[in-house]
């Protein structure tokens, strides 16, 4: 037993050295969401709290998921302390590497006394790390740990320790709770109706009501609503940057992410979205019941990615790595519920282990999205350049002068910017617009008046601010640098920030 966990020790130091010399010195490319939960987490070191913009004191929370938010928070105060407190790419990733150091970590009550699968199951953690830009990035990394942590947990403690098993239940609702409600939903179903274990419901509501008391909690000591008005703006603006909802782009999307080292046509990625999926459906086989079960789950995911925005690329990776999870809890807990012919079984049995060497082989050591590249011309540039301009709210663009700005990103810009930083989100994340999708919604009335109000109550408060008024001009950060093209198109490019410019 000790030369196995010396052994599972040494791979897991490797492995996460790896990602540690993955992130310090190949990573260039980030999504602009990413510094969305950045900049929130430095807000809370810098100013205590968690509004996007703190200038113009609007209690919004761009964070979806409580448990990341504040880990990524904990791990900017530990940032901080170590020296990584300027707004620079550097910092940013050592806050990300932090972040994904605690995401494993706070795991480990649940595998006290199965250690040495909690190792192999972190070694699992770090090498889908230096594949898919989700696992520290996003919430991917949450979810591989919590859905394969419940699924062991079900399997060992499931008779004896249901407190412990329904608590792993409520988590999963403050990861990215439109993802796992599915899961805890039928995994609850089950336990309680199949089972005849009552008890759990009891167990689930109380660890779900000590949870959100403890959100509610911290959500006030940093000054924002408890619930993300994110919410509210992609439910609201799901076809805004593409006209199709995330199902239709789904198996094609979920094939691409696995296989980024790849350039192949669509075909070849869906027919690896849909190989991918249908084999993890075979191991849910065994029995009439859990096909009924299966179907359920499809039927609820198919309902949320039916309205769910396609543009978000992570999203995709986050299925997958429910599935890579799903099928390494069942795997570790030796509670694989697989066809009965035995050669199928053993073929099955190798699942988790030949997805998670397609990642590897297919994407791994591959940066992220070039168009938001740190390293070679690309929007980032721009958005980085206007944020040296900032000052209390405005941007100084040279033949412009101090201008309100509206754009349609506001992660990188907001974050460089810190506390002089204000804009006028065309996403609608940071503000709802004024669209009838948005101001009719019903999901508005889980907000309070004060946050349904549109971006000019922001204005008239840095109006307030600095004694006067400032035009409104619409800034796109360039993707190429054909300017040519883009004095055709835009009022006026700035050739030094690489800048489209709009009245």
């Amino acid at each position: 037993m000790r030369v196995l966990r010396f052994i599972l020790i040494t791979f897991l130091l490797v492995s996460a050295f790896s990602v540690v010399f993955y992130y310090l010195y190949l990573r260039y490319n980030f999504y602009d969401d990413v510094f969305i939960y950045l900049n929130i987490a430095q807000n809370a070191v810098e100013t205590g709290t968690w509004q996007y913009f703190p200038l113009v004191n609007r209690p919004a929370l761009l964070a979806t998921s409580p448990i990341k938010i504040t880990v990524l928070t904990i791990s900017s105060y530990i940032g901080n302390i170590l020296g990584f407190n300027e707004r620079s790419l550097q910092s940013a990733k050592m806050v990300l590497i932090i972040n994904g150091l605690i995401s494993y970590i706070i795991w480990l009550p649940f595998w006290k006394r199965n250690f040495e699968i909690f190792l192999f199951l972190g070694i699992i953690y770090f090498v889908l790390a230096l594949s898919l830009n989700s696992i520290f990035e996003f919430e991917g990394g949450l979810l591989f740990l919590w859905i394969a942590t419940l699924i062991y947990n079900l399997k060992i403690k499931q008779d004896y320790d249901q407190p412990s098993v329904s608590f792993l239940f409520a988590m999963g609702l403050f990861i990215r709770p439109e993802i796992t409600l599915p899961i805890v939903f039928v995994g609850l179903f089950y336990i309680i109706t199949i089972k005849g274990m009552n008890a759990y419901f009891i167990h689930a509501i109380k660890s779900f009501a000590i949870l959100t008391l403890l959100w509610v909690l911290i959500a006030s000591f940093y000054k924002v609503w408890p619930i993300p008005v994110t919410y509210w703006a992609k439910s609201s603006l799901s076809t805004l940057f593409e006209d199709k909802h995330m199902i239709y782009y789904f198996f094609e999307r979920l094939g691409r992410v696995s296989l980024k080292n790849i350039n192949s046509q669509p075909e070849f990625y869906t027919l690896i979205g849909t190989l991918i999926v249908i084999s993890f459906l075979l191991s849910f086989t065994k029995s009439t019941l859990s096909k009924i079960f299966s179907l359920i789950l499809l039927l609820l995911y198919g309902f949320i990615y039916y309205k769910a925005p396609a543009n978000y690329w992570w999203y995709y990776e986050n299925a997958l790595i429910l599935i890579i999870g799903a099928s390494t809890g069942f795997v570790i807990s030796d509670n694989i519920p697989l066809i009965g012919r035995p050669r199928l079984k053993k073929f099955l049995m190798l699942y988790p282990a030949s997805i998670l060497l397609i990642v590897t082989i297919g994407s791994i050591f591959t940066d992220g999205p070039s168009m938001w590249s740190f390293k070679n011309p690309s929007r980032s540039q721009g958005y980085m350049y206007l944020a040296t301009l900032a000052y209390r709210g405005v941007y100084n663009i040279d033949g412009i002068g101090y201008s309100f700005i509206k754009s349609p990103e506001i992660g990188i810009t907001g974050y460089l910017s810190g506390k002089d930083g204000w804009i006028y989100d065309l996403g609608g994340l940071a503000q709802p617009l004024n669209l009838d999708s948005v101001q009719n919604s019903p999901i508005r009335f889980f907000y309070p008046k004060q946050l349904r109000l549109d971006a000019s109550q922001d204005i008239q408060v840095l109006q307030q601010i600095h004694g006067r008024d400032f035009p409104i001009i619409t800034v796109w950060a360039m993707e190429d640098r054909d300017y040519d093209n883009a004095m055709r198109k835009c009022g006026m490019v700035n050739v030094e920030g690489a800048l489209c410019i709009t009245w």
